[in-house]
């Protein structure tokens, strides 16, 4: 397997470390190095659902729109034959199993994560989901859209949002993410897998 730690990121020609506007509102950082798979197979099948836990030590969410965690994993809901592993433990592999498909993602998403009490108006700038805690409750995921741009929003705790989007738009996102906090002010810190 190679080493995901030497991966380039996406964002390395935008990415400064720093405090921008006035004040902090936000902590805004890049969550990587980690492990990205998606999982494709039948839910109403009892076999793949036995063999997919057991290849990735715990079951796969069926309930649309949730999100599973375990350890340093994360098991996300995207359709009812679909599902996205998160991980970010160093020495995890992508595990084979034939009841269903599996694909290494790993190069192919980028994970920004946005903390702070600010966090709802930022996201509401771009998003058009209800991003109330009465509807979109923690362990909740959405695919949804900031800006122009195909997201998958992931509700990790009170003031912590970690949002999906494809390598290629990374930078985008960036930009408008950074744009969006700057009334706020918002500190960048050092990438992590967290």
């Amino acid at each position: 397997m190679p080493d995901i730690s030497q991966r380039r990121s996406a964002l390395e020609a935008v990415y400064q470390e720093g405090s921008f506007g006035n004040e902090t509102a936000l902590v805004i950082f890049e969550r990587r190095p980690l492990i990205l798979f998606d999982i494709g197979g039948d839910a109403t099948n009892i076999d793949f659902l036995i063999e997919a836990e057991s290849a990735i030590g715990s079951p796969l969410p069926l309930t649309p729109n949730s999100v599973i965690s375990a350890d340093t994993r994360r098991i996300f809901w995207l359709s009812p034959q679909r599902w996205l592993v998160t991980d970010s433990a160093s020495d995890f592999t992508v595990p084979e199993f034939i009841g269903g498909s599996i694909s290494n993602v790993s190069s192919g998403r980028t994970i920004i994560r946005l903390h702070g009490p600010k966090i709802r108006d930022v996201l509401a700038k771009g998003c058009p989901l209800d991003l109330h805690p009465k509807s979109f409750r923690f362990g909740d995921c959405a695919q949804s859209r900031f800006g122009s741009l195909n997201i998958l929003l992931d509700h990790i705790d009170d003031q912590t949002f970690d949002v999906y989007v494809a390598r290629g738009f990374a930078r985008v996102l960036w930009e408008e993410l950074t744009e969006a906090s700057y009334e706020y002010g918002y500190q960048i810190q050092p990438a992590k897998p967290v």
